[in-house]
């Protein structure tokens, strides 16, 4: 029994600097991508002003979507960088794996060796997310002007809160250590060295209960995500379905990648030939250690899907959101609508007045009004417009009476009460919302039935002309004016004069607006990009760096293959099919399981998705010529090698 398991966990930290140094960079990096994200947005909704404008409204919402949006982001980046580390400590392992043996044999226990392995592990974590902090303290106070500028901001970018970046670091450090349990458990496993080589390739243990478990976990995900979508009171369901499906289908693949290489080997062999075939063959002893490659490419793409399919997603809702908005090119909108002292008569005949103005019809905030009969009453929500003016811009369908203008009434509140044009209705109106005071008005002549009113028309029931006698309008103002024009531009400058008298009016166009949503995506579409680039560097370092140490590990193997009859070229051939093979098989992977999870998420706000297949496309051949660029010349030094001397000194 050993004494010392730290002194020994140091000793070994020590004599890897470079695994513990790459894998320390990789936390960091992570980490503190994670901090500097979420504080930039959460102090960038903080920092707009309280009387926002539509456009500002847009940006709220986008930044409200991205805040959503990084916090499952960061959950992936983690995943990413935990299995990163476990690719590294596969290394380690690997190294040291007969010394392991040593001390298992002169009586280490299982739970001594356990800790050898944890507790490397921690202070590599605790060293990364304490850099973190650091690396993102400089970085956010560095880029603090750049993002306001950006984000064209109006407040100030609250300072750096140490209170989050602890909270986000140590939620971080916390995920990624309990990931860290993997590799420590299996240090805690490894045999005396008299049965090392006996069980050095070692089928996964308790296979079947690994089975029970994944699946498990992925019919109770499913049982979630199901019974989520059925209620809108329960996204969370939705979102822990999602992510726990995404973990176990992630689980599911060290299991199964093997039998599905070996399923593909005929198929090869007939397409591709025998150099194709013989390479796959002999990956496959090897698929168990290069499973993390395989995870690791399948949650990057699975980050380029999620994330490009949302951004895309929200961009093309905004678009459809502002156009709904907009009823006529010019909209005008008061900001100040209950605390208002607007004459709505006047300022119209103001507008009208102005020289590239060609019409104007106002609607009022909506308030409750009741409408009485014989035996019952019924309520109705209600505003005053200009319906003369309304149906000339084409805002509302024309009357098929003439009557003079006094009420018309949405087509569903209308069946639902039996109302038909030509009634008198005995109506009694709301003061306002606060007060909850009404006054009886009298009869009134429905002189009008439609479908839809102008936007917006989800309540609204009744609309009510401004000039009705049977009504008193004074005691409401207007909140929503539709302008048309002959010049959208020259339009937009003299209704910007008009701030001077009535400064609580806020003028927007359908042009302006929807560039400015087009600017908005551009700055979210910056960001996303910097975030894969960052994740990108972190994860290929990790996947080039496993794939060097497992293909020195076969150094011999392939050196035999040398003496019978393979060339340098073969030997290429050999090492870039398996590469391709395994980043096929992630990117395959990442794209399909993204898809899902990407669709799972979207059902707590059902849309219409719009998969961004450029950018996955482009995000899978950077992978694959990345790969290349540095895998091809190793790959030929390996061809190049001395064969005897190889044959010698086996595994280096």
């Amino acid at each position: 029994m050993i004494k010392s398991p730290t002194g020994i966990a140091t000793r070994f930290f020590k004599e890897n600097k470079m695994i513990a140094l790459t894998t320390i960079l990789g936390v960091m990096i992570s980490t503190s991508l994670i901090i500097t994200m979420i504080m930039f947005i959460s102090n960038a909704k903080q920092s707009l002003i309280v009387d926002i404008t539509i456009d500002d409204e847009l940006l709220k919402a986008n930044l409200d979507v991205l805040y959503h949006y990084m916090i499952v982001l960061s959950v992936l980046v983690i995943i990413i960088t935990a299995l990163f580390i476990i690719s590294n400590f596969e290394h380690f392992l690997y190294k040291y794996k007969h010394e392991l043996a040593v001390l298992r044999s002169i009586g280490a226990l299982r739970r001594q060796v356990f800790k050898i392995t944890f507790q490397q592990s921690a202070l590599i974590n605790i060293l990364g997310s304490f850099l973190a902090i650091v690396f993102s303290f400089m970085m956010y106070n560095y880029l603090q002007k750049a993002v306001e500028k950006f984000f064209s901001l109006k407040g100030e970018i609250l300072s750096f809160h140490f209170g989050i970046a602890l909270l986000v670091a140590f939620i971080s450090m916390s995920m990624i250590q309990l990931f860290m349990l993997i590799p420590a458990f299996r240090s805690s496993r490894v045999l005396p060295i008299t049965l090392m080589q006996e069980n050095e390739e070692i089928e996964f243990s308790h296979l079947g209960l690994r089975k029970k478990i994944c699946f498990s976990v992925l019919g109770i995900s499913t049982l979630f995500i199901f019974i989520g979508s059925l209620s809108t009171d329960a996204p969370i369901l939705i979102v822990f379905g999602s992510v726990g499906f995404l973990l176990s289908s992630m689980a599911i693949i060290p299991i199964y990648s093997s039998i599905l290489i070996r399923k593909f080997l005929p198929i090869a062999r007939r397409i591709f030939g025998n150099i194709v075939f013989v390479s796959l063959k002999s990956a496959l002893p090897q698929v168990k250690k290069n499973t993390f490659i395989l995870l690791i490419i399948s949650a990057m793409m699975i980050i380029v899907v999620f994330g490009s399919t949302l951004i895309q997603t929200v961009q093309k809702g905004d678009e459809a959101y502002i156009k709904k908005q907009y009823e006529t090119e010019i909209v005008m909108t008061n900001r100040l609508v209950d605390h208002s002292s607007i004459d709505v008569r006047e300022m119209t005949k103001k507008i009208k007045q102005l020289d590239h103005i060609t019409s104007i019809s106002t609607q009022s905030k909506q308030e409750m009004g009741v409408i009485t009969e014989t035996n019952e009453q019924y309520y109705f929500d209600y505003s005053f417009a200009d319906l003369s003016s309304m149906q000339e811009q084409g805002l509302l369908e024309n009357p098929s009476t003439n009557y003079p203008q006094d009420v018309i009434v949405k087509d569903s509140y209308a069946k639902e009460h039996g109302i038909n044009v030509g009634n008198k209705i005995k109506i009694s109106l709301q003061y306002s919302n606060e007060q909850q005071e009404f006054i009886q008005n009298g009869e009134i002549m429905v002189t009008g039935i439609v479908k839809n009113f102008p936007y917006p028309n989800e309540i609204r029931d009744v609309l009510i002309d401004w000039n009705s006698k049977a009504v008193d309008s004074s005691f409401i103002t207007f909140e929503t004016a539709y302008i048309e024009t002959s010049n959208p531009q020259l339009a937009l400058e003299e209704l910007e004069e008009l701030k001077a008298i009535y400064p609580e009016i806020q003028v927007n166009s359908l042009e302006r607006s929807l560039q400015q949503s087009k600017e908005m995506g551009v700055q979210i579409w910056t960001i996303f990009i910097l975030v894969l680039v960052v994740i990108l560097i972190n994860i290929m370092f990790g996947v080039m760096n496993t794939f060097i140490h497992n293909l020195n590990s076969k150094r011999k193997e392939f050196a035999v293959l040398r003496a019978i009859y393979m060339g340098r070229k073969d030997i290429i051939h050999v090492i870039m099919t398996q590469v391709t093979t395994y980043i096929t098989f992630g990117i395959l992977l990442g794209v399909s399981l993204g898809m899902i999870f990407t669709y799972f998420i979207s059902l707590v706000d059902p849309g219409i998705l719009s998969f961004n297949f450029p950018l996955i496309t482009m995000m899978s051949m950077i992978i694959f010529i990345l790969a290349y660029i540095v895998l091809i010349p190793f790959a030929s030094r390996l061809g190049q090698l001395n064969i005897s001397e190889e044959l010698m000194q086996g595994n280096r």
